[in-house]
């Protein structure tokens, strides 16, 4: 993502960037060769056990040597056991792994179709459920009918996998790490005559757009969250599903995203009815009530989690005190 703005996720773990997840899967490579892993994609968390992603992020094209021998089935599913998923850093090097045990994408989802495709979401299993004190994520909210209006301000996270020499300037070290930029919600009406013209498909009921000059996403981007913020909580609107490398495009386009409350229900059935989009924001009313939950949840495992009573003498000690 292009240029990257914002703080990283070591400062601000407990916002954005928790969301965001990286996903790695096999590269083909030639006979004989082991396969190399690589950053595909930008995922976002919606369940301690569910994240979502672009559908096409979970496609792959055969080896060349299958086409040439006449064998070309098309752009396949990943197999679940070839894509990892990197979590709780926004520093790649750093992140933790976990595999995955599912992955499900619409029935009518065509990768062979040109960008933006429709029905661009998928939903994965993680092996093993997370946590947010061990994992340092936390899920995004997803809202069934989101209000956001043209010009309306909102955040894109991804982790772009630009050449380092091009003109926005990335660096190599920029690719090991999760960027957001802050970007404007566009006219549905003017991207559907803007992609009209340039012979592309635009459905402006199941997709957003957004962005502005030399702002935008590239390559690793896509599967991202689109999200807004309202009272200190995040909404997830939209997921990443262009991503015009060419400079001709850059400065042109905008970028288009899956419309997520589209696909509530596909995103509910997949999560075996445990992901559910909200009928609306949460009022500051209940975020007041849910912050004396959660604190008194925090002063409860602070007690457990620091104080002790010797055995010996009975007393109580504070650990993280006096340790």
């Amino acid at each position: 993502m292009m240029p990257r703005q914002g703080h990283s996720a070591e400062q601000q773990w407990h916002q954005m960037f928790t969301h965001g997840l990286s996903f790695y899967m096999p590269k083909s490579s030639a006979l004989g060769r082991t396969a190399q892993f690589f950053v595909k994609c930008t995922g976002v968390l919606i369940d301690y056990n569910y994240v979502v992603v672009a559908a096409h992020c979970v496609h792959w094209s055969p080896l060349q040597t299958q086409i040439c021998l006449g064998d070309d089935p098309g752009f396949q599913l990943v197999v679940k056991n070839q894509l990892k998923v990197f979590y709780g850093s926004n520093d790649i090097t750093r992140a933790n792994v976990v595999a995955v045990s599912k992955i499900s994408v619409p029935s009518f989802f065509d990768y062979d179709k040109p960008e933006p495709r429709e029905n661009d979401i998928a939903v994965i299993k993680l092996q093993h459920r997370l946590t947010i004190d061990r994992d340092f994520v936390v899920p995004i909210c997803l809202l069934n009918n989101p209000t956001f209006l043209q010009g309306q301000t909102v955040t894109a996270v991804g982790r772009a996998l630009a050449d380092p020499t091009s003109f926005f300037g990335m660096s190599g070290d920029d690719l090991n790490h999760l960027n957001e930029i802050q970007t404007e919600v566009v006219s549905n009406s003017y991207c559907q005559r803007l992609y009209s013209d340039l012979r592309m498909s635009y459905n402006k009921s199941s997709m957003i757009c957004g962005g502005v000059s030399k702002k935008g996403v590239l390559k690793g981007d896509c599967g991202g969250p689109l999200q807004v913020e309202k009272n200190g909580v995040y909404y997830l609107i939209g997921l990443t599903i262009t991503s015009f490398s060419a400079v001709e495009y850059r400065d042109i386009m905008p970028d288009a995203f899956t419309k997520v409350s589209q696909h509530c229900p596909f995103i509910a059935a997949h999560t075996q009815n445990k992901v559910h989009c909200l009928t609306n924001e949460y009022s500051v009313e209940e975020l007041q009530n849910c912050t004396k939950f959660y604190d008194k949840i925090l002063f409860e495992k602070y007690q457990k989690t620091c104080l002790f009573t010797d055995f010996v003498d009975g007393s109580t000690k504070n650990l993280c005190r006096y340790p």
